[in-house]
């Protein structure tokens, strides 16, 4: 097979053809994952190069196109204005993992049909616009004779591979972080180079192993929605801080709480939440004692929970930025992680049908706002009072 197409080497007649630019072939196996099972009429076409994007240009006109942004032999702009070139009207859509807002106002004036940010939840958006991209409905999925009660979605799908693949790698990283560890201890008398050239291979490999943990707590989310159980705050709470106990004596963090309520989400998800909070507190401490306000109040149709803390502080332009996946606004060296903390609060609280956000002010400390849905058991006189 041509290795620089691949999916489909050759459109069907008279059928829609979907044309895929990006060099990433783990990507792009997703997405083609995603795609054929929800979308079964549209053809599939992977162009890796410059010569493979003209020929498919040439001979096989897409009905529409999905571009990366970072491409070896190009960008997604200059895709895009090879494809307006040669079809005025065929949409072009940005999925991309690189960017931030900016890249968005750039492609959506550029003539971008739309852009779609790689993440789990990306791809499965990325159906969505593809779909209303085209012209003309795609063929129906055939209906099975005996409906299923209980259906497995695309959606279903890809997160169970993403899953999957996020666990499976984590057993073979675990190895490698043992035997270079092993290899350090053996190798006493070696060079110094080659003790430091084992020093990195344990340490990236923790990072990574790190990074998965990340992206499963990210996967697991709303695993017990299902249940439709209540969560006590207080009690979820008191479990974050248990979990979190070394760092929060370590850094000699103060937490000063008000009554919490019962809402209606998942018990772990709730430990997950403020969990991750938390431990966003005292990472981004200032050089004074680290001060923690955790408050609840009652509105209308939803509890607001605030927590506060005297840390540094964020940018207001930064705002939209920390709830995304891998958004760092410091470099790691200075404060360790992944990026990834505050994109599972927002998973979460989204799962519920809540809303996350922040206001803060470099230097003056951050209060991290969350709207959940109130639970079914009732809140105690004393929470009211107090809230």
């Amino acid at each position: 097979m041509n290795q620089r197409l691949s999916f489909s080497q050759t459109a069907k007649v008279g059928s829609r053809q979907l044309l895929v630019i990006d060099e990433n072939a783990d990507d792009c196996a997703l997405m083609a994952f995603v795609l054929s099972k929800e979308l079964p009429g549209l053809e599939i076409v992977r162009a890796v190069d410059e010569d493979a994007f003209a020929q498919v240009l040439g001979r096989h006109p897409p009905t529409a196109v999905v571009t990366e942004y970072r491409l070896a032999w190009t960008d997604g702009f200059h895709v895009l204005d090879r494809v307006r070139r040669v079809l005025p009207t065929c949409p072009v859509v940005l999925f991309t993992g690189s960017g931030g807002e900016e890249l968005v106002r750039q492609a959506l004036k550029s003539g971008f049909s739309d852009y779609v940010a790689k993440s789990p939840r990306g791809y499965l958006r990325l159906v969505r616009r593809i779909e209303a991209c085209l012209e003309t409905p795609l063929p129906a999925k055939s209906k099975p004779e005996s409906p299923n009660p209980n259906p497995v979605t695309a959606a279903d799908q890809s997160m169970e591979l993403l899953h999957a693949v996020s666990h499976d790698l984590q057993e073979p990283l675990r190895g490698i972080s043992r035997f270079s560890r092993l290899l350090e201890e053996k190798l006493t008398e070696a060079d110094p180079d080659i003790k430091r050239y084992l020093r990195h291979v344990v340490e990236a490999s923790d990072r990574m192993r790190a990074m998965l943990d990340d992206y499963l707590e990210y996967l697991n989310v709303g695993k017990d929605k299902e249940n439709g159980e209540d969560a006590d705050l207080e009690t979820a709470l008191d479990s974050a801080i248990g979990n979190l106990g070394a760092r929060i004596e370590d850094s000699g963090t103060v937490i000063k709480r008000g009554p919490l309520p019962v809402v209606a989400a998942g018990f772990n998800d709730m430990v997950r939440l403020f969990q991750n909070l938390l431990e966003n507190a005292v990472k981004f401490r200032s050089p004074a004692t680290p001060q923690l306000d955790i408050s609840s109040e009652r509105l209308r149709a939803v509890w607001l929970l605030a927590v506060k803390d005297n840390g540094i502080g964020i940018d207001p332009a930064d705002f939209q930025r920390i709830f995304q996946m891998h958004r760092r606004l410091h470099p790691a060296s200075q404060f360790p992680g992944n990026g990834m903390g505050l994109a599972i609060c927002k998973r979460i609280v989204e799962q519920y049908g809540g809303r996350i956000w922040v206001d803060s002010q470099p230097g003056l400390g951050s209060t991290f706002y969350v709207t959940l849905p109130p639970g079914r058991e009732s809140i105690t006189e004393a929470t009211f009072e107090t809230a």
